[in-house]
């Protein structure tokens, strides 16, 4: 696990779907960890985006939308 800076989080996660096998995830999360959120590569198109804390939800899209929701939990 390791820390990193607000400002390098969304090229990090980029940097991890690139990378992703069908089955494979990562999670991002506040310093408390107490919120963020989970990435998990169902199908070779097809993303599960999963929030907690805050706001709780589950999405499942395309990693083109995905880049979408990485953003928003982060302003």
């Amino acid at each position: 696990m390791s820390k990193l800076h607000i400002s390098q989080v969304e090229s990090g996660c980029e940097r991890f779907l690139k990378s992703m096998q069908i089955g494979d995830a990562f999670e991002v999360l506040t310093f408390k960890k107490d919120r963020g959120f989970k990435v998990l590569k169902q199908s070779s198109t097809d993303y599960v985006f999963k929030q907690f804390g805050y706001i709780d939800q589950n999405i499942i899209s395309e990693s083109s939308t995905l880049k979408k929701y990485i953003k928003k939990p982060l302003k």
